[in-house]
C-alpha cells in the first residue's frame, strides 16, 4: 500500500495517436504520488483505441473506459468520465 496521495487522472482522447504514448509515459513517471488513468476516447478515426488497449494490457494503473460512442466535445468527454468514475477510493481528481 502506498503511503502517497491517490490521484485520479481522467484522460479524454480523440484522434490521439502522436501524442497518447508520449503523455501517458509523463503522467507515469510523477513522483510522489499514486497515479490511476482513466482514459475514454472518443470516436477516433486514427489508431488511438489500439494504442491505449495494448498499453492498457501491460500497465495496471490505466483503465479505458468502454469504446463505442461519439461525445462532439472534450466537455462531453469529460463528463463521461467524471459520471463514470468512482472516486471514494481518491484524495484528489486530475484532468487531462
Amino acid at each position: 500500500m502506498s503511503s502517497y496521495p491517490k490521484v485520479a487522472i481522467l484522460l479524454a482522447a480523440y484522434n490521439g495517436e502522436n501524442w497518447i504514448i508520449d503523455q501517458l509515459d509523463s503522467i507515469l513517471r510523477q513522483r510522489n504520488v499514486d497515479v490511476t488513468i482513466y482514459i475514454s476516447i472518443d470516436k477516433s478515426s486514427d489508431s488511438t483505441l489500439q494504442i491505449v488497449q495494448n498499453i492498457c494490457a501491460k500497465e495496471a494503473r490505466i483503465k479505458c473506459l468502454p469504446y463505442g460512442e461519439s461525445f462532439r466535445s472534450a466537455a462531453q468527454n469529460f463528463y463521461r468520465l467524471i459520471a463514470d468514475v468512482e472516486f471514494s477510493e481518491f484524495d484528489f481528481i486530475s484532468f487531462s
